[in-house]
């Protein structure tokens, strides 16, 4: 809010709100720049949208062509497909901008729009914690390589591309998850003493774009992982191990040992499970949510959960069903009455002993 209000003068004084600028202000807020990792570019843009907002609610009599206050209650409501508001395709500042340019325009418009003074927008916690779905992300990303360019252009012009290595023209390369860094430090502050956040890293850096390896040599793996002398492969056996009991791989065993055959799982669904065993830090599992928002991912830990409920409700469902099939019927109160007079009673010349 602090960073939105300190644009907001800018805005009122009709000024080009330029990169520069935006990092000034945002530096000083924050008490650090972006490249020390004291903030990211989703607050800066986030400041620019309360900045509108807190614009359009000091001008809004003048934008919507009245002196009331009254009047310029806003009494426009946007009819937006329904995904708009779930998915988080726009935020909460958005949102309020759309209602306020609506209002703005409603008179040159033709339509049914209309709103008591209790219709408000409500947004909920659960959509508030929800970032952009994979479209924005897509773009976002797009847009970031962009600006990277331009800060390339300006800060290292000419540097020859034989220096430099971009994904799209160089080869050798593996696709791995923006959030390993912390999933590494997660793992290193849960394995302490045996650090296997790197074991994993190396499986990353091996993997044929497939989550499934095929490990031929083990002692190619325990080098690179950092492992060396006569109980290298040993070392490097034990961290696979920690590994999987911690659910970033599945193994099965093959002509090379125990691990001939793994199974990269979702690092963030593992951590996921991680924080569900009560292993990880509430400072690291802050900054890993952060991140996952950050990059648009929040989405895994939803499906994990999701995942947990229909097997919690499976596994449910598959108790009540045994339960149901090794359970005696008790007979109703008359029939009891019937079984004891029957005892010993003849029939056709047999007696039937009840017990």
């Amino acid at each position: 809010m602090d960073a939105g209000s300190q644009i907001t003068p800018l805005l009122e004084q009709g000024k080009v709100l330029t990169t520069a600028d935006l990092r000034q202000i945002i530096t000083e807020v924050f008490g650090g720049s972006d490249a020390e990792g004291v903030w990211i570019w989703k607050e800066a843009y986030e400041a620019t949208e309360i900045a509108q907002v807190l614009f359009l609610h000091k001008f809004r009599a003048i934008v919507s062509g009245t002196r009331s206050p009254e009047a310029t209650k806003p009494s426009y409501r946007p009819h937006l497909p329904k995904r708009i508001v779930t998915n988080g395709d726009l935020s909460d500042a958005q949102l309020e901008s759309v209602i306020y340019a609506g209002e703005a325009h409603s008179r040159y418009l033709a339509g049914h729009w209309s709103a008591d003074a209790s219709t408000a927008l409500s947004i909920s916690a659960e959509r508030k914690q929800r970032m952009a779905n994979g479209r924005q992300a897509s773009a976002k990303r797009m847009k970031m390589a962009e600006r990277a360019q331009q800060h390339m252009n300006v800060h290292f012009p000419g540097f020859h591309p034989a220096w430099i290595w971009t994904r799209k023209t160089n080869d050798g390369f593996s696709t791995v998850p923006r959030t390993m860094p912390i999933v590494m430090q997660i793992i290193d502050a849960q394995t302490k003493g045996q650090p296997a956040g790197h074991t994993l890293f190396c499986l990353w850096a091996r993997s044929p774009d497939h989550p499934v390896l095929t490990i031929e040599n083990p002692a190619t793996f325990a080098a690179e992982a950092g492992f060396i002398g006569e109980r290298a492969v040993d070392t490097w056996r034990k961290r696979m191990r920690q590994l999987r009991d911690l659910w970033f791989i599945q193994t099965k065993p093959g002509a090379s040992g125990e691990f001939h055959y793994v199974l990269l799982t979702n690092p963030n669904a593992a951590v996921e499970w991680m924080r569900s065993q009560k292993k990880v830090q509430d400072a690291l599992y802050s900054r890993f949510i952060d991140r996952l928002m950050d990059v648009g991912a929040y989405g895994e830990i939803e499906a994990v959960h999701e995942v947990w409920r229909a097997e919690q409700a499976g596994a449910a469902a598959a108790a009540a069903t045994s339960v149901s099939a090794t359970s005696v019927s008790v007979p109703p109160p008359g029939a009891v009455a019937n079984i004891s007079a029957a005892r010993n009673y003849p029939m056709n010349g047999v007696i039937f002993m009840l017990c």
